[in-house]
C-alpha cells in the first residue's frame, strides 16, 4: 500500500474543509450532520463463537471462584459490560479495573471513579490503571488491588488459605496483561498469559495461574465476553468498535471512523487537523480519510473498467484503520466516550437513526 510517489499517479480529492471564524463555519461543526453513510447492523456485526462458549465456561467455573475482577476500558466505563458480570459481582467480592487510564484526562478519571464507586456498591472496589506503562503508580495500583481483593475474599470465605480469582471483561481491554502484571509484580515470575493487540486472542477459560505465593493466589484468564443483545444498540457498537473491543478486520472500520469524527467535532477536539496536516476541521469522513491517506501514503490499485488501465487512489479502509489506531494511542485527545449522568452535558444525538434488522435512516 505504500508506493514511491514518483512511480504512480494519484488523484487526491480536494479536502472540503470547514474553517475560519465565521458563525456559519463554527456552527456547522457542532450541529448534526445530514450526510452520512447508511449504517446497517451487519456492518458492525462481530460476535464469534468462542464468546458463546466462553460464557458457558465462566458460569461453570464461578462456583470455585472466591473473587471476581472485571477489566474494562476507562473510556467506556459503562458501555458493553455484560449482564453476566452483574450477576457475578452480586454473589461474591468484586473489583472493577478501568484499564487504559492514560487515555483519559485526570479530572475525568476522578469524576468517573466517584461515580463508579457509588454505582458498584460497598462490596466492590474500583481502580484506574494503565497496564501499557511500567511505573510506580502501576505498582501501587496492583498492590491495592491484591490487598483489597484478599480482604474481601477473606470476609467471603474466612476458612480458606488459598484464593481463586477470575479475571473477565469485554474483548481487548487488558485481562491477560493484568494477569501478567500481577504475576510479575507479586511473584517475580515471567508472563504466563498470551496477549495481543487485537480482540479475541484469549478464546478459552485458562487453567489456574499462580500470581502470589503468600498467601497463594491463583487467577483464571477468560475470553472477552459481550452480551448477544449488544448488537441491538448501534451506539454501544460504535463505542466498542472505536475502543478496539471488536476486531476491526471483521467490521466496517469506515463506519466507526465516521462516528469518531462526529464525536471529535461535537466535543471540540481539533487535534486531528494538525495531526493530519489538514487546512481545517472537516465534517465529511471521506475528506478526513483522504487526508490521512495523503499524509501516510496509503494507496490502493484498481483497474479502470472502461480503459483497463491500472490506477491508484487513496486506500480509505487503511485510512480508517489508521485513524482508529491513532485514537487508541491517545493522539486524538483523551476522551471518555460515555457520559456522566450529571457532571457532563449530554452529547447531541447521533446523526442517524437505527432500526433493528434494517439499514439506518437519516434524520431529515
Amino acid at each position: 500500500n505504500k508506493l514511491p510517489m514518483q512511480q504512480r499517479i494519484i488523484y487526491w480529492r480536494s479536502l472540503r474543509c470547514c474553517h475560519g471564524n465565521s458563525a456559519d463555519a463554527q456552527s456547522s461543526l457542532t450541529r448534526n450532520r445530514h450526510e452520512l453513510r447508511l449504517v446497517s447492523k451487519e456492518s458492525l456485526m462481530w460476535h464469534p463463537g468462542h464468546i458463546h462458549k466462553g460464557r458457558k465456561r465462566i458460569n461453570q467455573k464461578l462456583a470455585a471462584v472466591d473473587a471476581f475482577v472485571e477489566v474494562h476500558d476507562a473510556r467506556i466505563p459503562i458501555t458493553g459490560r455484560a449482564r453476566l458480570f452483574e450477576d457475578s459481582r452480586a454473589a461474591r467480592p468484586h473489583a472493577l479495573v478501568l484499564n487504559k487510564a492514560d487515555l483519559v484526562a485526570p479530572s475525568a478519571r476522578a469524576s468517573w471513579k466517584r461515580f463508579m464507586e457509588e454505582r458498584e456498591g460497598p462490596s466492590s472496589r474500583v481502580f484506574h490503571c494503565s497496564l501499557r506503562t511500567s511505573s510506580a503508580e502501576l505498582g501501587r495500583t496492583l498492590t491495592s488491588l491484591m490487598s483489597g481483593l484478599l480482604q474481601l475474599a477473606s470476609q467471603f470465605r474466612p476458612d480458606k488459605r488459598e484464593f481463586n480469582i477470575m479475571i473477565a471483561g469485554v474483548p481487548n481491554v487488558g485481562k491477560s496483561s493484568l494477569i501478567n502484571a500481577l504475576r510479575t509484580y507479586h511473584s517475580g515470575k515471567k508472563a504466563a498469559a498470551r496477549v495481543g493487540k487485537l480482540a479475541g486472542v484469549t478464546r478459552v477459560v485458562g487453567e489456574r495461574i499462580l500470581v502470589c505465593q503468600d498467601p497463594p493466589v491463583y487467577v483464571l484468564d477468560s475470553p472477552g465476553i459481550l452480551d448477544p443483545e449488544f448488537k441491538d444498540d448501534i451506539g454501544n457498537m460504535l463505542k466498542l468498535g472505536a475502543c478496539g473491543c471488536m476486531d476491526l478486520n471483521q467490521i466496517d472500520s469506515q463506519v466507526i471512523a465516521d462516528y469518531l469524527l462526529h464525536l471529535l467535532n461535537v466535543r471540540g477536539e481539533r487535534s486531528y487537523v494538525k495531526l493530519y496536516d489538514l487546512e481545517g476541521p472537516v465534517t465529511d469522513v471521506r475528506d478526513l480519510l483522504a487526508g490521512i491517506c495523503r499524509k501516510h501514503r496509503l494507496v490502493q490499485a484498481h483497474r479502470n473498467f472502461h480503459t483497463g488501465q491500472l490506477v491508484h487512489g487513496p486506500n480509505l479502509v487503511a485510512g480508517a484503520q489508521a485513524l482508529l489506531r491513532h485514537f487508541n494511542q491517545g493522539l486524538l485527545g483523551r476522551l471518555v466516550l460515555d457520559q456522566l449522568p450529571s457532571d457532563l452535558p449530554a452529547d447531541p444525538p447521533l446523526p442517524f437513526a437505527y432500526s433493528k434488522g434494517a439499514a439506518a435512516k437519516l434524520h431529515p
